[in-house]
């Protein structure tokens, strides 16, 4: 493990980050 944060890692945190954001907005907008 590095210190810093790998591309892996923030891509994985970029995807959840999206996919609740999806869960957020389907939910209001239904």
């Amino acid at each position: 493990m590095s210190c810093c944060t790998t591309h892996q890692d923030e891509v994985k945190h970029f995807s959840e980050k999206i996919q609740s954001m999806r869960e957020t907005g389907e939910s209001g907008a239904s």
